[in-house]
């Protein structure tokens, strides 16, 4: 993908992103999910370096999916398929359960195919170029640059943490621990966000950004476009049958 995708415009890909995200989220039919699925599949066996590596990558964010689609069998109206004391497993809910994590598993990979190979900042350059509004640009700008510095705040206070003998357990006092880390990310979050904006200003920020990248659209881009779209339409005649 490094090789293929990464040769695309990145508005390109942030437009055939949204579009096919969309297309997935509001679809009931599971023919068309399993085709977006299969699409996304097809593109990470063919352009990307290293697939396995990605398809591990994904197993973090679809661990905590499953979890949290777990509880969802139970708790739509319909036909039992087993019962545990007050709660029922219903066939709809089962049905909703697995279509909705296939719905959510497609747009994640899709997601990390095309976003992986493209610079976070290239991402905030493109999307001014779409013409989106200069405050949702420095909140994108200022999350991609200062994530990194956060989770090192983090990682610092867990460290002192065990530096200092805690070891978590299930009991108040870790639950109180956790809500104190959290805290002090949060305070020392704020604190530099205070030093970073004060830096800026001395340095004459005035509120927006330049951008000194512009985008052109090539062939490839044309190509890409024609045949992806192209898929998407006819995968969702198919499904409409």
């Amino acid at each position: 993908m490094r090789v293929a995708l990464s040769k695309l415009d990145v508005r390109v890909k942030l437009l055939f992103l949204l579009f096919f995200s969309i297309v997935i989220a509001v679809s009931s039919r599971l023919l068309f999910i399993l085709a977006g699925l299969l699409f996304t599949l097809l593109l990470t066996l063919l352009f990307h370096p290293s697939p396995a590596k990605l398809l591990r990558r994904m197993l973090v964010p679809q661990e905590f999916l499953a979890l949290a689609l777990f509880l969802l069998p139970f708790t739509v109206d319909g036909r039992p398929l087993f019962t545990l004391g007050p709660f029922a497993l219903t066939q709809e809910g089962l049905d909703f359960a697995l279509l909705l994590f296939l719905r959510s598993s497609t747009i994640i990979w899709a997601s990390a195919l095309f976003l992986s190979s493209t610079d976070p900042l290239e991402i905030v350059y493109a999307l001014a170029g779409l013409g989106i509004p200069q405050k949702l640009l420095r909140i994108a700008f200022f999350a991609l640059r200062y994530i990194s510095v956060i989770d090192l705040e983090y990682n610092k206070l867990r460290k002192a943490m065990k530096a200092r003998g805690f070891k978590p357990r299930t009991d108040l006092h870790t639950y109180k621990s956790y809500a104190y880390l959290l805290g002090m990310v949060l305070v020392r979050s704020y604190e530099r966000a205070e030093r970073v904006y004060k830096a800026m200003l001395a340095r004459g920020f005035s509120g927006s950004f330049p951008v000194y990248r512009s985008f052109s659209l090539s062939p490839l881009d044309f190509y890409f476009i024609t045949s992806a779209f192209a898929f998407l339409f006819a995968i969702s005649l198919l499904s409409w049958r």
